[in-house]
């Protein structure tokens, strides 16, 4: 895990992403938190459903779920404005992709992202 810039400015250490990682799965464990298993962008249900922080300092307040297609072009946005563009364009307009079952890079090709 590397350090990360939060949706909310503040940079955070590896450390400070692996510690709310273990509290979010502890919150699981205990009934604290129920994962929704369902992306918050697309409304996807199958596949690989990542938990996005927008920030650290808490283990689930500010989370989201995302699809793993969801999560993967929203970090890389920066890099592929014009393709993040129309990805959300293409969701907001209810498009629905099929589910991801592997990391592979290479299913995001078909929205112009080569990595």
């Amino acid at each position: 895990m590397k350090s990360y810039l939060g949706d909310d400015g503040i940079w955070y250490t590896a450390a400070q992403r692996h510690a709310v990682d273990v509290q979010l799965q502890g919150c699981i464990e205990r009934g604290e938190y129920v994962p929704k298993k369902v992306c918050s962008k697309c409304g996807q249900d199958k596949g690989i459903i990542h938990f996005h922080h927008k920030n650290y300092s808490h283990p689930f307040a500010f989370m989201v779920e995302l699809c793993w297609r969801c999560h993967l072009i929203l970090h890389l946005a920066h890099r592929f404005p014009e393709q993040a563009a129309a990805y959300d364009a293409q969701i907001a307009a209810g498009v629905k992709f099929p589910p991801v079952f592997s990391h592979d890079i290479k299913q995001l090709r078909e929205h112009g992202i080569e990595v």
